[in-house]
């Protein structure tokens, strides 16, 4: 049975357009590029993957299509985000590609004081 019978919509994939701020400082600014059709797969907390040796970590796996999926870009699914650690054509068939994936924190909800004074619209003094 082919893996592409498994696939699901609703994925979204995003690429930082790499912008800058006022001070000229290169900042992510990610932007939607398409959607994806794939299957999200959780791997269990003893089986966490490195993708490199710098301690970059997958949380998930990801299937899709053959297309332009990149390490850093970020993709999106029932409003979670994930980022893209490691991207590998399985014996260099073209017939899927297996996504490694970092699930990130939802920054919504976490809590600093300088997140709580920029929400009051006060900025503390230094």
């Amino acid at each position: 049975m082919m893996i592409s019978r498994l696939y699901v919509p609703g994925f979204e994939l995003w690429r930082d357009a790499g912008d800058t701020d006022e001070w000229g400082t290169t900042v992510e600014k990610f932007e939607k590029l398409k959607k994806l059709e794939g299957r999200l797969r959780p791997l269990s907390g003893d089986l966490r993957m490195s993708a490199d040796k710098q301690g970059e970590f997958a949380t998930h796996k990801f299937y899709c299509h053959p297309q332009d999926i990149r390490p850093g870009d970020r993709i999106r699914y029932q409003g979670e985000m994930f980022k893209v650690s490691f991207v590998a054509d399985p014996m260099d068939m073209n017939m899927f590609l297996q996504v490694e994936l970092e699930i990130l924190p939802d920054l919504r909800y976490i809590w600093t004081p300088m997140a709580e004074a920029q929400a009051q619209g006060v900025v503390p003094d230094d």
